[in-house]
């Protein structure tokens, strides 16, 4: 019997390293918290971006100084963290470009692309003004 009791100790012992190399691994619950807030930030970001082109063309292609509520572009906008306040940062670059900007916990995991600086958590849009067709 001492054997199928160190044969099953062994394999707990074993299962249990498991479990814990594969939380170490994937971060565990906490990491995915964060990075599910993080993808939340994300999508408010692309949201607003949204919102600035379509008040740049209700401007006639002019890009605003600040974000804000217009009634020209009726849409919900997010203009704070919904985790924790803080409001998300506009930056016009020049008249065709701007940035938008959050505190992110792991921008390094967002899916990457060609707009988003992970080192600075900023969503970077080339702003093209809207043709109109007569």
């Amino acid at each position: 019997m001492r054997a199928d009791r160190l044969t099953l100790w062994l394999f707990v012992a074993l299962l249990a390293a498991a479990v814990v190399l594969g939380l170490v691994a994937s971060g565990g619950p906490g990491t995915a918290r964060a990075e599910r807030r993080d993808s939340e930030r994300m999508m408010n970001l692309r949201g607003l971006a949204g919102h600035v082109q379509c008040v740049a063309n209700a401007a006639g292609g002019r890009l605003p100084e600040a974000i804000h509520p217009d009634p020209a572009c009726n849409q919900d906008i997010v203009l704070n963290d919904p985790f924790d306040g803080t409001p998300y940062r506009y930056e016009r670059s020049s008249d065709t470009s701007f940035r938008l900007c959050a505190g992110f916990e792991r921008p390094q995991v967002l899916r990457p692309n060609r707009d988003f600086e992970a080192s600075s958590g900023c969503l970077v849009v080339d702003y093209k003004p809207a043709t109109r067709t007569p």
